[in-house]
């Protein structure tokens, strides 16, 4: 440069002179002047009519010096970019930013040597490449999303922000969408809840969104559980079965519940509630989750109209119904007396004269023993399969596939060595001894979600969870809790974050959190992580202030069991159901003939 400013300076000061000043080593001379009559020529790397990235430079390769000046360019290439000298023979023509991804750019060179040869014109075109952008990161990385979590994409890339497309369960809720830079201007999306995200299993969210060249990203397609959110003692919000919460009545109308309405509500996927109403051998059905205390049913199954116990139709009716479930569009009611059956609604019932398609009861030639339901007090539909607890019988039913004929036998048991075989804890040579990780006594209660397994196992006092879900008789529990080890069997005299007293009909996880009735704590017990280790404590508890609290009814929280102290929105009496769906958990408060609906916070 310092060179060339000397030579600039000499041209202005000797106007006089003949020699003209055109940045060429021959001093103005004609090349027959000086000698030299060979234009020069260049190799250009990479070469014309290539393939090139957004962000790539072309090299001038020249046989012999030449300067920047020397050089003239043109075409929509040079419009983006600028020449650089990197040597005495090369220059570098360099993007300003990025080439135009997916483009084919046009250039065109002229260049003559220090003697003036002019070369030939070159005329070259390249593609650029056209490169789908990627997602460099996504958080968060594992399946929970808090309520307050923001959901981020970090992309590989500047994006279209006109072009993003969201969709998905997560978006029901209010959202915000702000884009940022991380690296690049609007390489970063991030979406949060204008005020928190709604509880809930397979909330998913789907984002397609376009680079600036037009170039999609692979769908992002994720699933996160937003968990729920208790304190110890929480009260719950609305009460269903009563008019208010210090009430405990027991009826047959279209707000009242029977004597000990036992076992877990269900709910549908758009919303509709069930609820099992044993004393009065119906389900309750709720068109929407009531909002205020003492909300009266839409219809009831299982009998004539909701101001009778009784239905003219025997395939309709129901005798002491317990549990009800819900997947796939699918009803299943598990019935405890009677003919003791599960009945199966292929559709969810949209009014009372609803029949159920598919029951099942007894298999093989005898219709009692291990041949037959004992008590069947749980059953739940998931994944494509019916698991049902056969609580005397102590063991647990699988059907790997949704039975169209009635009373088709079950494809393996739980907690049983074989079908055989119905005593508590049996052992693998049939005989009863003491309870193992594979065997069950009087379980009461099931929940699944196809990989993960949970079973309420209520005289053994404990829980047995399976990471994965079984496929063959008699598979080993992977984690008991209440219990110290799979062979304790103790009977705690006190509560604690710990030890189970007969816990009776109620569990149900979102697959993450788990919660269960202690029934003769008069409790919820909460674990905020699905647990991995034997006896893990719970995190919180619901129907008590503390975890050695236990008394029935409890609202003083003195400890003491006062049978004249009424319920309130605090306190449970003998619980035995539970059930979450979105921001609702339901809690059947069977001692107080009722069901709590407790809001997350």
């Amino acid at each position: 440069m310092k060179v060339q400013f000397l030579k600039a300076t000499l041209c202005l000061a000797i106007v006089s002179s003949l020699y003209g000043c055109n940045g060429g080593s021959s001093g103005g001379k004609s090349p027959e002047e000086t000698g030299d009559i060979t234009a020069p020529t260049l190799t250009l790397i990479p070469a014309g009519g290539s393939t090139i990235e957004e962000g790539d430079k072309v090299l001038l390769n020249f046989d012999e010096p030449v300067e920047l000046g020397d050089i003239s360019l043109s075409g929509s290439m040079q419009e983006l970019g600028e020449l650089y000298q990197v040597s005495e023979d090369s220059l570098e023509l360099r993007p300003n930013d990025v080439w135009g991804e997916g483009e084919e750019l046009s250039l065109v060179i002229n260049a003559q040597d220090g003697a003036g040869n002019q070369m030939t014109e070159i005329a070259v075109k390249y593609q650029v490449e056209n490169i789908a952008p990627t997602v460099n990161s996504i958080l968060p990385q594992n399946i929970r999303l808090e309520k307050n979590d923001s959901f981020k994409l970090q992309f590989s890339e500047t994006m279209d922000i006109d072009s993003l497309q969201l969709s998905g369960m997560l978006l029901e809720d209010d959202y915000k969408v702000v884009w940022s830079a991380t690296v690049v201007k609007n390489d970063t999306l991030t979406i949060t809840p204008k005020e928190y995200w709604i509880a809930g299993q397979k909330r998913t969210i789907n984002v397609d969104v376009m680079d600036l060249a037009g170039n999609p990203i692979p769908t992002v397609n994720s699933i996160f559980t937003v968990p729920m959110y208790f304190e110890n003692f929480t009260p719950a919000s609305v009460v269903i079965g009563q008019d208010e919460f210090s009430d405990k009545d027991a009826g047959l109308s279209a707000k009242n519940l029977g004597d000990f309405p036992t076992g877990s509500p269900a709910v549908s996927s758009d919303g509709k509630l069930f609820i099992t109403d044993r004393g009065n051998n119906r389900v309750l059905a709720f068109n929407e989750i009531p909002s205020s205390n003492g909300a009266s049913a839409d219809f009831a199954l299982g009998v004539d109209s909701l101001d009778s116990s009784d239905s003219s139709n025997d395939r309709k009716t129901l005798q002491w119904p317990i549990q009800a479930s819900i997947n796939d569009g699918k009803l299943i009611v598990s019935q405890a007396m009677g003919e003791r059956r599960l009945s199966l609604y292929n559709q969810i019932p949209m009014d009372g004269a609803a029949v159920p398609e598919v029951v099942l009861g007894p298999w093989g030639e005898a219709d009692d023993g291990c041949n037959s339901f004992n008590t069947p007090a749980s059953a739940i539909l998931v994944d494509g399969k019916i698991i049902a607890v056969d609580e005397v019988n102590s063991r647990a039913l699988v059907w790997n596939s949704i039975p169209t004929e009635d009373n088709t036998i079950a494809s393996l048991v739980i907690g049983q060595p074989t079908m055989e075989s119905c005593s508590p804890n049996t052992s693998l040579d049939g005989n009863s001894g003491g309870p193992t990780a594979q065997t069950l006594a009087y379980p009461s209660a099931v929940w699944g979600d196809g990989d993960k397994l949970a079973i309420l196992d209520s005289e053994n006092n404990r829980i047995l969870l399976w990471n994965e879900f079984p496929t063959e008789n008699y598979v080993a529990a992977d984690v008991v809790l209440g219990q110290e080890n799979f062979g304790a069997e103790e009977w705690p005299d006190d509560a604690t974050e710990k030890d189970l007293r007969y816990p009776w009909f109620g569990i149900w996880s979102n697959g993450m959190q788990l919660f269960v009735t202690d029934t003769e704590n008069n409790r919820v017990l909460i674990w905020n992580q699905w647990p991995e280790e034997n006896y893990t404590a719970a995190d919180f508890v619901l129907g008590q202030s503390d975890f050695v609290k236990s008394a029935y009814n409890d609202s003083n929280q003195n400890g003491v069991h006062d049978t004249d102290e009424l319920p309130s929105a605090y306190t449970l009496g003998a619980p035995t159901g539970v059930f979450g769906y979105k921001d609702n958990l339901f809690v059947t408060d069977s001692g107080n003939n009722r069901v709590l609906v407790f809001k997350s916070q």
